[in-house]
């Protein structure tokens, strides 16, 4: 079953380092994540796309939320090296993501920690147009 690990919504920015944080309150290995749309919207052009979307830019299939470690390595999606991507069957308005399947899934501890991040955000590129604050709740599957 999905796990709940978020106490209270989680938010992110998309400007200036505003990462949404939470930590897995198990240990165990983590082999799917899923965000849950509760309010906001995030932006990269807002000029051009003032109302923002849930979770990415310009073009309706194309995502930039990401899911990193304490470090700032991205987890989620797997072997995505902070780019622009798509998840199938899902868009930048979807009212959840689901991250897919680990393997090998990520071995965490009680405490252990993870970073919403928009993106540009994280790159610290292109982000001064940015605006806007998407909050989810989180779950984990662990096995």
């Amino acid at each position: 079953p999905w796990l709940q690990v978020n106490p209270n919504r989680v938010c992110f920015g998309a400007k200036d380092d505003s990462y949404g944080a939470f930590a897995v309150p198990y240990d165990g290995n983590v082999v799917s994540l899923r965000l849950v749309y509760i309010s906001g919207f995030v932006s990269c052009q807002y000029h051009t796309m003032p109302q923002g979307s849930h979770w990415g830019c310009a073009k309706e299939s194309q995502l930039t939320t990401l899911v990193t470690n304490e470090r700032n390595e991205v987890i989620f999606p797997r072997y995505n090296d902070r780019k622009i991507y798509s998840l199938a069957g899902y868009n930048y308005n979807s009212p959840e993501l689901i991250f897919k399947l680990l393997s090998p899934p990520l071995k965490v501890f009680s405490g252990y920690k993870f970073r919403i991040w928009y993106r540009q955000d994280l790159l610290n590129s292109s982000e001064g147009n940015n605006y806007g604050q998407t909050c989810a709740n989180v779950y984990v599957l662990m096995n």
